[in-house]
């Protein structure tokens, strides 16, 4: 078991068998929580016993300030990511299929744009065309 004890899954804390790709989207719900509320989800310096009941009871708390303009799509993202069950939390197919993340083109579909460089617009015209959502299923209205 490695890593950095405050983005450790509930699984690793515990000293569990652990599936790493699972692990690794509880480490980017982590990860997105600081890069937004600029804190950490969990209390690291409580010790492991009190991190963990915190993970699983989910007692994360967003930022006042941030908790008022943060989109309900972002709060999801973090909600799904931040699963402490790992057979319930995403899959990496399934966060990349979220609304509220980006798409990412293809290769050919940046070389397929006329400058190479407009990856925005790309995006965005593709986010109007289909929105993908978290259970793979399509359809054609717009998030934004």
């Amino acid at each position: 078991f490695c890593g950095t004890t405050s983005h450790n899954p509930p699984e690793i804390v515990r000293k569990m068998l652990y599936d790493p790709f699972k692990g690794d989207v509880w480490c980017m719900g982590v990860m997105l929580f600081i890069m937004l509320n600029q804190d950490y989800p969990f209390d690291r310096h409580a010790g492991k016993d009190r991190m963990y009941e915190a993970q699983m009871k989910r007692a994360y708390r967003l930022r006042e300030s941030v908790a008022e303009e943060l989109s309900s799509d972002a709060r999801e993202l973090i909600d799904l990511l931040l699963e402490p069950l790992p057979d319930k939390r995403l899959t990496i197919q399934k966060v990349c299929k979220h609304g509220w993340f980006p798409v990412v083109l293809s290769e050919g579909e940046i070389l397929a744009s006329s400058s190479g460089t407009n990856i925005n617009a790309a995006n965005a015209a593709r986010r109007k065309t289909e929105h993908r959502s978290v259970d793979g299923s399509s359809n054609t209205s717009s998030k934004k």
